[in-house]
């Protein structure tokens, strides 16, 4: 029988206790419940509810149930199961621990201590991968690259300015990983719902456990898991920047556009084509993050319709969150070790910037600085390049300028011909953020310090 089994005149039904156990998935919990258990009885020697040597018999125990990774279905949750070897080692005095104190508030703080500390494995992650791509960054400040919109080509860029980008989104992961996991509460001693009839310390239990921050309101306490949404979109937005740039590079080293070139060490082959060199890795990383993003959307049904406050719902939430966290986890550990192997066809790059007319935007702004309002300029061009490509001519080398004198907009102005190579045009971009390698190399440098900050706030405040 139950440990509730006094209300109950029949016995629970196998299939009953089968369905709705937890402890294939809530185990992983196990340290977490020991930890909070101890506070615990160092709460209940306080209030006189154990003794000294009741506190010394139980906290010596721990050692052995330490030890126990067996687990039985019919205890049906982690809590109950730890309840059953306390009391196993302890005899009686195990009986006492559930005092001031329900599976409601205990799964709760269990939960978010794991969080807590999966958060802070992640977010050092995301610190080596943006330590990565600062070296690399650097390695390519200066190296040519093509800049895309709408998957056409459009100016000139650095190698170093596009992974940057890419910084520049997992910084942002990184920083809502940091929030999120700093403000998680504790809700230890809400009990079943409304709090405990016992004069405990819940300042104590929060200080104890390391919690930045107390839950004040108990009813929350035990019912809110938003915690485990925020987590879980931080994991969704890191997995779509690893999908974009896995997308990314599966286009770019595709052989009619052969812009990177992918190692042979993150590459497989063909069981039938001997010329085949796939991007395998990229795209089981894109689909991967599905997983993910699917999670999100399971946690957010299981929590749109459920009344206040704890419901049974709840227990499938840890299914979800460590599944996600696996994924993510692995994905970023391979993810990392990806960047290194990845480098950029210069001459293939160079060739498709000066085909694709990717220096027009410049002309354009070289006659608007020459007095020629810029939408005039704009059409001027586009005509010019239009002609261009009638005639299978380049805009940078061989056009002539009794070309550009055809146009009418030149009859009354005398202006030289402009001559910008694809270098020019990346070394003029110099607003802040632009690609100029200048720009590029002390954005770099700021961003080092950054990574400082944040790796000694991790280390200060976690």
């Amino acid at each position: 029988m139950k440990k509730w089994s006094g209300r109950f005149k029949k016995k629970g039904s196998r299939y009953l206790y089968s369905y709705t156990s937890s402890i294939y998935f809530d185990s992983f919990l196990f340290r977490y419940d020991i930890i909070c258990t101890l506070i615990h009885i160092n709460m209940l020697l306080k209030l006189r509810i154990i003794n000294k040597k009741d506190f010394k018999i139980v906290k010596k125990s721990i050692f052995f149930i330490y030890k126990k990774n067996k687990f039985k279905e019919i205890f049906e949750d982690i809590h109950l199961n730890l309840e059953s070897l306390f009391i196993k080692y302890t005899g009686n005095i195990g009986n006492k621990i559930r005092t001031s104190r329900s599976r409601n508030d205990l799964v709760n703080t269990d939960l978010r201590m794991w969080v807590i500390d999966r958060g802070k494995i992640i977010a050092s992650k995301i610190i080596s991968l943006l330590k990565i791509l600062l070296l690399n960054s650097k390695k390519n400040y200066k190296k040519v690259f093509v800049g895309f919109t709408h998957f056409q080509v459009a100016q000139p860029i650095t190698f170093g300015h596009y992974l940057m980008s890419y910084y520049e989104m997992f910084k942002r992961d990184l920083n809502k990983m940091l929030f999120f996991i700093k403000n998680i509460s504790c809700p230890l001693g809400s009990c079943a719902l409304s709090g405990s009839n016992y004069r405990i310390d819940r300042n104590l239990y929060s200080k104890k456990l390391e919690f930045k921050k107390l839950n004040k309101n108990s009813i929350d306490g035990v019912s809110d898991r938003d915690y485990i949404l925020d987590i879980i979109y931080v994991f969704s937005l890191i997995s779509i920047h690893i999908s974009k740039f896995s997308e990314d590079i599966i286009n770019y080293s595709n052989n009619c556009l052969n812009i990177i070139i992918l190692g042979d060490e993150i590459c497989t082959g063909s069981s039938i084509m001997p010329q085949k060199k796939n991007p395998d890795i990229f795209e089981v990383m894109r689909s991967k993050i599905g997983v993910i993003i699917g999670n999100l959307n399971s946690i957010i049904i299981i929590l749109k319709s459920q009344t206040l406050s704890y419901n049974k719902d709840n227990q499938e939430d840890k299914k979800i969150i460590f599944e996600s966290y696996m994924v993510i986890k692995d994905t970023l550990d391979i993810f990392i070790k990806t960047i290194n192997k990845i480098k950029v066809n210069k001459k293939k790059c160079t060739k498709i910037l000066y085909k694709n007319f990717s220096t027009a935007t410049d002309i354009a702004d070289y006659f608007t600085k020459n007095n020629i309002p810029f939408k005039i300029s704009h059409e001027m061009v586009s005509k010019i390049i239009f002609f261009c490509i009638k005639n299978k001519l380049s805009i940078n080398n061989n056009i002539k300028e009794k070309i550009y004198k055809k146009f009418s907009f030149f009859k009354k102005n005398k202006i030289n011909f402009p001559k910008i190579s694809v270098k020019k045009s990346i070394k003029s971009k110099i607003s802040l953020g632009g690609t100029s390698p200048k720009r590029v190399k002390k954005n770099i440098i700021e961003e080092k310090k950054y990574l400082n900050e944040k790796i000694n706030f991790l280390n200060k405040n976690f």
